[in-house]
């Protein structure tokens, strides 16, 4: 067995141990994109340009069981390619704890919002977990006939408020909008991401992403924990009780901060940065953002924490008849991922069953919070509402991420009011995705713990689609009108 390092929330480490993570991630930020630790080759994986350049074999393992498992051996080969770097042998990558208070009140700690990074020497570098510039072109034309999503050799990374498209339609408007962000202090740039990004994990009038990350921990079994499609299914059959709970899958959070970093304002509020487009928000350049490691380390964990809460460290249990399980199960290989088999010593493909146990992976966490835990699971266990649910809306016929909003209409002269939303992170091109078609139909649960009975029927509800060509939402997709249904009173 490997010895285990344990990785920790990036706001505890050393001054040494932030030595160590910056180096390494300035050393393979630096190696060329031909070579397999390179972070170009790496991020390569997850989206465009595809591996070895070929767009048409992108690995797309969301809405699907393989989420958690797939990404934690993805984890595991950056993870090895940071530790390859000189002195940086027993790296452990940290996780950023989106629940913390610091992160809450914060928003993204500031190891990846300062432009330079001073060692403990004094010497000072460009902070490589800033943001990445391209090495190698990304030719989205090669994936589909829209060019959006292209990225030139010499293109910098960018997070909200900024925008990355620049290849598109709108090429003049993003330059000239990103211009005028130059000019504004760095702090103010930072300021409006950061407050975007609390907005998300807690907006007050909803249950936000931190939040959705402690109901997670309550799914009861992995095959809906792990994935939205899966989720979806349960809820779907269990809109009309009351008194089952709606399942909040991991893949939930993860899609809300994806889109928080990568340019979606929380629906409610006027578009601020309507032309914003960060990498983070789309699955094609998502992985070239530094940040995407750390906050999908922070994902691993908490699929760790609920293996650890529901008994699972030594196995899972996936339901094979459940939507999001089409094609993968627990010996499906998690291309490109490989290891030596530890009976034949011949390299093959990892599977879910190699990656169940992080120790047996060489790697650890600190034990979780169990108060916090086990509050969160009785309150699940305790739900007695009604629900509403969104239908009506194919994603394919969406171009990239978007957000689904449920709202109950103006009453008594009162405002429209925003109480559910579901962030779906997504492709410019579903169509030439053969994973997504798995996973067309998108509907939206809703449980109204707040309301009484009497209140809600006496309510009119309402959705909407926040895409990036309508950041303010639209009532129809494809001609198709969003339907919201109410399913039966507590009674």
């Amino acid at each position: 067995m490997l010895k285990s390092h344990v990785r920790k929330d990036i706001e505890t480490l050393s001054q040494s141990e932030r030595d160590t993570l910056i180096r390494a991630f300035d050393y393979i930020g630096n190696l060329s994109p031909e070579d397999p630790n390179s972070f170009f080759a790496l991020a390569s994986y997850h989206g465009l340009p595809g591996p070895e350049g070929n767009s048409q074999k992108m690995y797309c393992p969301h809405g699907n069981v393989l989420f958690p498992t797939w990404h934690r051996a993805y984890l595991l080969r950056v993870e090895k390619a940071l530790q390859s770097a000189p002195g940086c042998g027993h790296l452990a990558l940290p996780y950023w704890n989106q629940t913390s208070e610091s992160s809450l009140k914060g928003g993204l700690p500031s190891i990846f919002t300062d432009k330079s990074y001073t060692f403990a020497s004094g010497d000072t570098i460009n902070n490589p977990l800033y943001s990445y510039t391209m090495q190698k072109a990304v030719d989205g034309l090669k994936y589909s006939s829209n060019a959006a999503h292209s990225k030139p050799v010499g293109y910098t990374t960018v997070r909200y408020p900024y925008s990355g498209r620049v290849a598109s339609e709108e090429v003049a408007e993003v330059k000239s909008r990103n211009s005028s962000l130059e000019a504004l202090p760095h702090k103010t740039i930072t300021g409006a991401l950061d407050e975007n990004i609390r907005k998300w994990l807690a907006p007050g009038s909803f249950p936000g992403v931190a939040e959705n990350y402690r109901q997670s921990l309550g799914a009861p079994s992995y095959t809906v924990f792990s994935n939205i499609a899966s989720a979806q299914e349960w809820n779907t059959k269990n809109a009309g009780n009351p008194q089952v709970p709606t399942v909040v899958p991991l893949e939930l959070p993860h899609n809300s901060m994806h889109l928080a970093i990568g340019g979606f304002q929380v629906p409610g509020a006027p578009s601020v940065h309507s032309v914003s487009q960060g990498d983070m928000g789309e699955n094609e350049t998502a992985a070239f953002d530094p940040v995407f490691y750390f906050h999908h380390c922070f994902i691993d964990y908490m699929f760790w924490k609920w293996q650890d809460q529901h008994g699972q460290k030594d196995h899972l249990d996936i339901d094979p008849g459940m939507q999001g399980s089409k094609g993968a199960d627990i010996d499906t290989p998690l291309e490109p991922f490989t290891m030596t088999d530890p009976n034949t010593g011949t390299e093959r493909w990892m599977t879910s069953k190699d990656v169940i146990d992080t120790v047996k992976l060489g790697y650890d966490y600190a034990k979780p919070q169990w108060q916090k835990v086990n509050a969160t699971i009785r309150e699940a266990d305790a739900v007695n509402a009604p629900k509403l649910t969104v239908s009506g809306i194919n994603r394919s016929k969406v171009r990239g991420s978007f957000i689904v909003s449920t709202w109950v209409k103006a009453q008594n002269g009162g405002p429209e009011k925003v109480i559910d939303i579901k962030p779906i992170l997504s492709r410019w091109e579903v169509n030439s995705c053969e994973n997504c078609q798995n996973y067309l139909d998108v509907r939206s649960h809703t449980q109204l713990t707040n309301f009484t009975d009497e209140e809600i029927e006496d309510m009119d509800f309402f959705a909407l689609v926040h895409t990036r060509e309508h950041p303010d939402g639209i009532d129809t997709i494809d001609g198709r009108p969003i339907e919201v249904e109410l399913g039966a009173l507590r009674g």
